[in-house]
């Protein structure tokens, strides 16, 4: 037996999609940070191999001892710096703690830059360019406030400027002073340009994070598992209501094959389709594939589950996007319906057999009269036979015959309603049954003062019907009448049978006093009559409408008026596709 569960699944809330969000500007500072120390690494070895190289080969218009200095003091404050952005990625803080270290690490790159230009020629130094590509890094990594790479090369400037004054190496030329003016102007227009290129990528990158923590967080919030597999089934990423679903933990679902989730494997792929075929293309366009399977949790616990297989194609890679959703609950329920469901027809079947009994009861006495009448010319047979045996004569003989086949027709014809060989479909006319229906019906004393009309198609083709079942209405909406038609002077009833195209119609009408307006609408619900109590179960039309139903059919109760009385239609379509044969 299926074992049902409940797991409480925790849900993302609204401010941790905001903190998601969020941490996009700081991871991409961080990533920024790292690339800086990369490059210082290879700046401190390229000063050093300057340093080494430049007596001998005259690269260095400045001293040599400040080259290995520089170098040094490089390498030795991008020890710490190193070690502190790990130490963040391992443990995330605060933003300002990666601000704190960008600027730390500008205005040290800016002393170094500073320190080299000003000991290799000042405002003529070779590497005055390096503070273009430096204020670059400035504006990607200095974006708060927004006026903060401006400050840091007016910052630049004015500290080189002020080397230059300190050491004597201000410009006493024209030209220096032209060039030095000309590498300000250049400076402030790369940063110009550099801070609103950097905004720009930020944004978008920002934008970018933001719509992937938003993706994640809707995942994370629906409220079925969310697996997606590569092209071989193996798990790559899982939302927290497939681990709950499981009772596994994120580490051990992703990497294990899916199927060795379910009690029976199945193929994610299209035998015709699969992830290396050339129609993999369409086939993620118009391929879903849904079914119901069995899960296995850590505990051995079963779980039904409804799946959902979409391949899909990202970065060029075959995946496959399954959606899990536990229905255990659900089939149990369906299950009890199910079982309710079978309880109610087999009620629905007592009751129906209930209405034919009350049927019979109500005719009870005019079919006793029917036998009586046989059974007292047998006896009168008898008797005389008793007094004069020569009396008898092959017509007697033949008299009670006769009479014995009238009794044998009569018991046959109740039997057969009331115990009918099967419910099934048999072909016969719509005709035939309302003239059994009528036959039966006849043998209730009050239908000997009804006038009863029959207008009967002859056009009438066979039909597959339940035979029974649709004698059953007609003697429903026949005794029906007959109650209506008690305290009316002059009764009729009138009978038409048609065939429109491929539809059989039957109409019964009567004269008697109709129904309210009001209660032709509840005409078919069970239980609802408008008879005294105790003189109807308000069960014969509701059970009636069920039966044309099952035909594909309707009926329906129309007033006469202005005219007295009520009429029943029932409408059936011919369904030439059924053979007749019992269901």
């Amino acid at each position: 037996m299926t074992e049902t569960h409940y797991r409480k699944l925790s849900i993302p809330s609204i401010a941790g999609r905001r903190v998601l969000a969020d941490g996009a500007p700081s991871l991409l500072l961080h990533r920024e940070l790292l690339w800086m120390v990369h490059l210082r690494w290879l700046a401190g070895v390229a000063i050093l191999s300057v340093a080494v190289a430049a007596p001998a080969l005259e690269l260095w218009p400045g001293r040599s001892s400040v080259l290995v200095g520089v170098g040094i003091a490089t390498l030795a404050y991008n020890i710490p710096m190193w070690l502190g952005l790990r130490r963040w990625r391992a443990r995330p803080g605060e933003k300002r703690t990666l601000h704190a270290f960008a600027l730390g690490q500008i205005i040290l790159d800016t002393s170094v830059l500073i320190v080299l230009a000003n000991d290799s020629g000042g405002a003529s130094s070779p590497v005055l360019f390096l503070f273009a590509l430096h204020m670059i890094f400035a504006s990607l990594m200095l974006r708060s406030p927004a006026y903060a790479p401006y400050l840091m090369v007016c910052a630049s400037m004015a500290a080189f400027m002020l080397a230059l004054g300190v050491t004597g190496h201000w410009p006493d030329e024209a030209n220096e002073s032209r060039l030095l003016l000309a590498w300000s102007v250049s400076l402030v227009l790369v940063t110009y340009l550099t801070t609103h290129i950097a905004r720009l990528l930020h944004n978008q990158h920002a934008a970018l994070y933001r719509k992937h923590a938003e993706t994640h967080s809707i995942i994370e919030t629906v409220a079925a598992g969310v697996i997606t597999t590569d092209a071989n089934g193996i798990i790559a990423t899982a939302n927290t209501c497939a681990s709950a679903l499981f009772d596994m933990s994120m580490a051990d679902l992703v990497g294990r094959e899916f199927n060795s989730l379910l009690e029976e494997p199945v193929r994610l792929d299209d035998e015709t389709c699969t992830p290396r075929s050339e129609l993999w293309e369409a086939y993620t366009k118009s391929c879903v594939q849904q079914q119901e399977v069995v899960g296995r949790c850590m505990d051995g616990t079963r779980i039904q589950m409804g799946m959902t297989v979409n391949p899909v194609i990202a970065d060029g890679a075959h995946m496959y996007t399954i959606a899990l959703l536990d229905i255990t609950e659900s089939k149990r329920v369906e299950d009890e319906l199910r079982s309710l469901n079978h309880q109610l027809e087999r009620q629905q079947r007592l009751l129906a057999h209930g209405e034919k009994m009350t049927a019979l009861g109500q005719m009870a006495a005019g079919i006793a009269h029917e036998i009586a009448n046989p059974l007292a010319n047998m006896d009168s047979l008898l008797q005389r036979a008793e007094r004069k045996s020569e009396a008898l004569s092959s017509e007697s003989g033949e008299v009670l015959r006769e009479q014995i086949r009238r009794i044998t027709e009569i018991v046959a014809q109740m039997t057969a309603f009331a115990h009918p060989k099967d419910s099934g479909w048999e072909v016969c006319t719509l005709n035939e049954v309302v003239e059994g229906a009528f036959g039966l019906v006849g043998y209730d004393k009050r239908m000997q003062r009804i006038d009863v009309g029959f207008d009967f198609s002859d056009e009438m083709e066979e039909a597959p019907l339940i035979r029974g079942g649709l004698q059953q209405v007609f003697v429903n909406i026949i005794v029906n009448a007959l109650d209506a038609l008690a305290d009316v002077s002059n009764p009729s009833l009138r009978v038409r049978t048609d065939q429109l195209g491929d539809t059989i119609v039957a109409e019964i009408s009567d004269n008697g006093p109709g129904i309210a307006p009001e209660h032709v609408g509840h005409l078919f619900e069970p239980f609802f009559t408008t008879k005294d109590p105790g003189h109807g179960t308000g069960l014969g039309l509701s059970i009636s409408y069920s039966i044309v139903q099952r035909h594909g059919g309707s009926i329906e109760g129309i007033s006469n008026a202005p005219e007295p009385g009520m009429t029943f239609r029932i409408t059936i379509p011919i369904d030439r596709n059924r053979d007749g044969a019992v269901e």
